[in-house]
């Protein structure tokens, strides 16, 4: 996974299956324009067809990166389709010779985002997560956001909007890799950490937000491959 597992329990083990035919009817309503309803879809997939195990701690599937989830989907997707009869694919015309090429939406052709070693000074392997020593603001512990922290805040965005209430965008970017720990969690944690967050400084804010940008790791939104007509990338 992008992740390697390293925000993982060291003992966390990961079971996939092929979706069946009620799960692919329920993706085949899945409408593209509304990116709530992607999200719940993609959800159903790894809810039905995702097992986690661990030896010292019950494990769920939104205990995955939110960042990962689009591996264990495209996984899913192989194994249910394993003769490659409902290919994903991009056609694309070189532009150093016009060849025609197409390129197959999977794992292996996503390139993957590298850590710094500016952010990896910071990991700390026993909690796994990392654990931010600063000056001013003590320590700050942050990982990249689980499936169940995202549903959650997810669920506080779409309520606020059907109600016509305030959000903060800046603040939501944020409250992911703060809050490691889905379990418990409830929509009144993130309004009391949005009246807080009033309370920032500039400073404290603009750290942060430095920091979540760096632990992305999830795969780059781009796909690069080498032209079938003269080699080019």
């Amino acid at each position: 996974m992008p992740s390697a597992g390293r925000f993982y329990p060291a003992d966390m083990k990961l079971h996939i299956r092929a979706a069946r035919a009620q799960e692919i009817r329920h993706w085949s309503t899945l409408n593209e324009r509304d990116m709530f309803d992607v999200d719940d879809k993609l959800n159903h997939i790894m809810q039905n067809c995702v097992r986690v195990q661990g030896n010292r701690k019950m494990l769920s599937w939104k205990d995955i990166l939110e960042e990962d989830r689009i591996y264990m989907i495209l996984a899913i997707r192989d194994l249910t389709f394993k003769e490659g009869e409902n290919k994903l694919q991009l056609n694309k015309q070189c532009g150093a010779c016009g060849t025609h090429n197409t390129i197959d939406i999977k794992n292996e052709n996503f390139t993957r985002q590298e850590l710094t070693p500016e952010i990896e000074k910071y990991y700390d392997e026993e909690e796994r997560l990392y654990n931010i020593s600063t000056r001013s603001f003590g320590v700050i512990k942050m990982k990249p956001p689980t499936i169940g922290v995202m549903q959650i805040v997810t669920k506080y965005i779409t309520k606020k909007q059907q109600e016509g209430g305030y959000w903060d965008q800046s603040y939501i970017q944020l409250f992911p890799y703060l809050h490691t720990e889905w379990r418990g969690l409830k929509e009144k944690a993130i309004f009391d950490g949005e009246v807080d967050f009033n309370g920032w400084s500039e400073k404290k804010y603009m750290l942060l937000y430095r920091i979540a940008e760096k632990m992305k790791v999830g795969v780059q939104p781009d796909i690069t491959s080498t032209c079938t007509g003269c080699a080019e990338e």
